[in-house]
């Protein structure tokens, strides 16, 4: 008899799971208290990098997480929104600039710093080019919700089932083994569950009795109207980071971080400074002036408390499995990938080690 499992979360890290699990041979049932996608998936800007990775170890993950996009790109199909045009970062400048490719090298990153006149071949459309930027070729971006679906839609074609406006509340755990997801619609038997709840998931663990820090972060995302082709690259300057998306729309942030200089106003201001970092765009490419603004959408990145992925088992309850972490777009397809090896009865992934849960105990 096939596994049972039961995935909590569909957005992208709980999308991947699922169909990771189901090709696996897992019986999945992905449970979504809201919609698909519907939380911080499709209010993150897309960018899949290993740019700003803190260490060895976490860089060699994200690494992994640009391979693995690169392997499920080919079976997503073009529906995804992939787009490999790679980055141009020159949010800082001088010392700090020379300080952030020191670092990619001593990486072995795939970049280079350019010059003015390269940055303006690249990114024709610039008002005014910075002095120095740093390029790296191997990054991309997707479309994030339509990735999610896309993945779900192979779980479901490997016999998985979705069901959505169904909220976890809590795990039946006999003995200190997982049992069952209880919902708001009823018990579903499980051998394993697997929470893929982002932000929400200091509060559903406080409710299982294990205390799991967070430090999540609220954010902006705007996409603008379809527009002619502006950009191959994605684009990091300072106060706006900007892309275009397969189908023409420019996808906009202020930094990619969330500790922009307008983060104190998402609360109390956040037309306002949709509006000025629509001004921030118009000056840096002026071929934006006047272009439509279609969507304002606000959301909370999920960041375990010391800023790095909490994937793996949930101590105190066996077949309880955890993967929450920021980065969820660039790491989503190698998370599920590795944890759904894991739950699966697999060996322990040597990329996941520095990142388990247990640490919070």
């Amino acid at each position: 008899m096939a596994q049972k499992v039961v995935v909590v979360g569909a957005g992208i890290v709980g999308a991947s799971f699922a169909w990771h699990l189901a090709q696996a041979g897992a019986a999945v049932t992905v449970i979504e208290a809201a919609g698909i996608a519907s939380a911080a998936t499709e209010k993150s800007f897309g960018w899949i990098n290993a740019s700003f990775s803190e260490t060895p170890a976490y860089f060699a993950l994200r690494m992994a997480g640009i391979e693995a996009w690169r392997e499920m790109g080919d079976a997503l199909g073009p529906e995804a929104g992939l787009r490999w045009g790679g980055s141009l970062w020159w949010e800082e400048a001088g010392d700090a600039l020379e300080t952030q490719a020191a670092a990619l090298r001593d990486l072995n990153y795939d970049m280079e710093v350019v010059g003015k006149n390269r940055v303006m071949a690249m990114v024709p459309g610039l008002a005014q080019a910075p002095d120095a930027a740093i390029h790296v070729r191997c990054e991309g971006a997707v479309d994030m919700a339509a990735a999610t679906r896309r993945m779900l839609d192979g779980a479901v074609g490997m016999g998985a089932k979705v069901l959505v406006g169904v909220a976890l509340q809590g795990v039946e755990a006999p003995g200190g083994r997982a049992r069952a997801a209880l919902t708001s619609h009823g018990r579903i038997e499980a051998d394993a569950v697997v929470l893929a709840t982002g932000a929400a998931s200091g509060a559903v663990l406080a409710a299982l009795d294990f205390g799991l820090p967070m430090d999540n972060k609220r954010g902006m995302i705007l996409h603008t109207a379809p527009t002619a082709p502006l950009l191959e690259p994605i684009v990091l300057a300072p106060g706006v980071h900007v892309r275009q998306a397969t189908d023409g729309h420019l996808v906009v942030g202020e930094i990619f971080s969330g500790d922009g200089p307008g983060a104190a106003r998402l609360a109390t201001d956040p037309a306002g400074l949709a509006a000025e970092v629509m001004a921030r765009l118009a000056a840096l490419l002026p071929a934006t002036r006047g272009l439509a603004l279609e969507r304002v959408m606000l959301g909370t990145r999920p960041v375990p408390g010391d800023g790095f992925p909490a994937v793996g088992p949930v101590p105190g309850i066996d077949g309880l499995y955890l993967a929450t972490m920021h980065s969820g777009i660039t790491l989503a397809p190698v998370i599920g990938q590795l944890g759904a090896a894991e739950v699966m009865g697999g060996p322990d992934a040597a990329l996941l080690a520095p990142y388990r849960p247990a640490r919070f105990a």
